[in-house]
């Protein structure tokens, strides 16, 4: 029998939704319906539904062909997210294995031509970027380009003829255009810039060669279209403020459908490319899915895509034509958790941090509550993330445990402008770390907790900053909980895959062999002498992003300084913690207990001994 908090997370819901584009009524969607993440599709004039597979470790990425005949997904091994790209029918069958001869990659996306003969995929194997052209009625594999840099998801023209890719390097970026019979590339260079850019679709229109990228190369997030011709990036104006995600381009109506993120507000718009008319559109609160191909156009004009809220599980609703402002639910669970408006206050709160910087936060309370509760802030991953109003079912639990529930928006995070995103460059964990300590300092002030009583818990980015906090402000905690953290930068670049260290890179400025003092300073293990509060940390054997070795070591330094650790593995990769609803439950089960120990007794503190020399390894 399911506990009553427990529920909340096995309620159906939509992770992420991909449409086919000349058949959009059929649709590739991720739901925990199984109990764990796994791809279905969903057929929006029958009605159909089909789960399409039914792996150890859930299954979380894929892509569906523009006919809508077939879907894409890796069958990687114990979770590694590492292995094989395998391609089903929509209406099932039997699954293939579209490069038998590869070694295993890293890889979770492919572009499909129209009539599905040729497949694009960027992957990264050993110490490069590689991108794959895949001609599956001649069983061929060949590598159209190769690079140490970060590359992005490849696009295929409808026509398979080119394929596209952004390449990202320090101090600039190429776009690169690939004949895909002759092997020929066009390169044009766009200097001086940061950021990223990603592809997303050729136009259909053979007199017009271009192509609609996302980048935020001019500060936020816009769409943008590459004009092949002339090498130049042209951005899309569509005149509302914060970061403009593209999920959408109609090209029959000339018509982009696009969400504006400012200051973690999500509002919906369509954007008519030859008139230049904006129209906001959909539900005027929650949050929507920001990823391209994530909106379906029905015959009667009407649309579907993905919506959810604090209160409401992610669902498939549709959008009305020809206003787009009456919604109806079309897919996941209709449930909603009024009880979660009227039991509990749950708001937007800002406080400063320690440069001046307003940092946004969610805080979440019992109504009308006067007493003092502990607190938990929950770090989002990332970094590059953002909590939005949206449904987060440990939220729930936290309450009905007696704690004050906060998440925080710090620096790295999305939508309130470059310099807060880009703050973080150069220095990881430092201003993370900041605005953290700010957010606690704003619940302390408030008077919603004791200045004793907080407690970290974060994932992935979110369990980095979390012992990192704890080292360079080791008074402030009752103590954390990181799931599949990083604790030792360096050992996190040794390990890492391709994409990662080019990731790093950039993160960083250099390698560690480059810049060694800022991958030291950044790293939770050289702290461990300062840190007085109890963790709890959680990490997959199998993890590719976060490797294993670095939480081993960090284990052995934190037990030879005498400091209070649990360490707790299971037997997956990264996302794994995630996909598996039942796994889920039962990390999560540990943080709680873990937490609900911690603070309703008094925790001996460690003697600190402050230092910050590199450790041996």
């Amino acid at each position: 029998m399911r506990k009553g908090w427990e529920k909340a997370f096995y309620f159906r819901q939509v992770l992420w939704v991909h449409s086919a584009r000349d058949a959009s009524h059929r649709m590739l969607v991720v739901s925990n319906e199984s109990g764990k993440f796994e791809l279905h599709t969903y057929d929006a004039r029958t009605g159909f539904t089909r789960q399409m597979t039914n792996r150890r470790n859930g299954t979380i990425f894929g892509s569906i062909s523009p006919d809508g005949n077939f879907i894409y997904y890796i069958d990687e091994r114990q979770g590694s997210e590492h292995g094989h790209f395998f391609r089903i029918p929509f209406a099932g069958g039997e699954a293939v294995d579209i490069t038998p001869d590869l070694p295993v990659y890293y890889s979770y996306n492919v572009s499909s031509s129209d009539n599905g003969d040729r497949v694009v995929f960027t992957a990264s194997i050993g110490e490069t970027s590689k991108v794959y052209l895949i001609s599956l009625g001649q069983e061929k594999t060949q590598c159209v380009y190769s690079s140490s840099h970060v590359v992005s998801e490849a696009v295929i023209s409808g026509d398979g003829q080119y394929t596209c890719i952004a390449e990202l390097k320090e101090t600039s970026h190429d776009m690169l255009v690939i004949d895909n019979t002759t092997g020929g590339i066009t390169r044009s260079s766009i200097q001086n810039v940061w950021g990223t850019i990603t592809p997303c679709l050729f136009s259909s229109d053979a007199s017009n060669s271009r192509i609609l990228c996302l980048t935020n190369i001019y500060g936020s997030y816009s769409p943008a279209f590459f004009h092949v011709s002339t090498g130049k990036m042209e951005k899309v104006n569509i005149g509302q403020p914060g970061d403009i995600f593209v999920l959408d381009w109609n090209q029959k109506n000339t018509m982009l459908t696009v969400c504006a993120v400012d200051q973690v507000e999500q509002k919906l718009f369509t954007y008519n490319i030859s008139t230049e008319r904006v129209r906001r559109i959909g539900p005027r609160y929650g949050s929507f899915d920001l990823f391209f191909g994530s909106v379906a156009h029905l015959a009667d004009g009407s649309m579907l895509l993905k919506w959810q809220s604090f209160e409401s599980p992610a669902r498939i609703i549709k959008l009305k034509a020809p206003l787009y402002t009456r919604t109806t639910y079309v897919y996941g669970t209709q449930s909603t958790f009024p009880d979660m408006q009227k039991d509990r206050d749950f708001q937007s709160e800002w406080c400063v941090s320690s440069d001046g910087t307003k940092v946004h936060t969610w805080v979440a309370r019992p109504k009308g509550a006067k007493k003092k509760y502990p607190f938990i802030i929950d770090i989002h991953g990332g970094p590059h993330g953002i909590v939005n109003d949206e449904y987060l079912p440990r939220v729930r639990a936290w309450l009905d445990h007696g704690f004050g529930y906060c998440a925080v928006n710090y620096r790295g995070s999305i939508s309130f402008g470059e310099d807060f995103e880009r703050k973080i460059y150069r220095n990881p964990g430092h201003w993370e770390v900041e605005d953290v300590v700010a957010t606690r300092n704003h619940l302390v002030k408030k008077g919603w907790t004791n200045p004793d009583s907080v407690v970290l818990f974060g994932w992935s980015w979110g369990g980095y900053v979390a012992l990192l906090a704890l080292g360079k402000y080791p008074a402030l905690w009752k103590g954390a909980f990181a799931g599949t953290p990083i604790t030792d930068c360096i050992m996190q670049y040794e390990d890492g895959s391709a994409f990662f260290k080019a990731f790093d890179r950039e993160l960083f400025g250099g390698t560690p062999d480059e810049v060694l003092r800022r991958y030291v300073r950044s790293s939770p293990v050289t702290y461990v002498d300062s840190i007085q509060a109890p963790i709890l940390i959680i990490y997959g054997k199998n993890d590719t992003r976060c490797p294993p070795r670095q939480i081993i070591h960090f284990k052995q330094v934190m037990e030879k300084a005498g400091k209070q650790l649990s360490v707790r593995s299971f037997s997956s990769g990264h996302v794994g913690g995630f996909a598996d609803t039942k796994m889920r439950v039962y990390h999560f089960s540990l943080a709680l207990k873990f937490a609900l120990d911690i603070t309703q007794k008094k925790t001996p503190r460690s003697n600190p001994r402050r230092t910050f020399k590199r450790r041996r390894r």
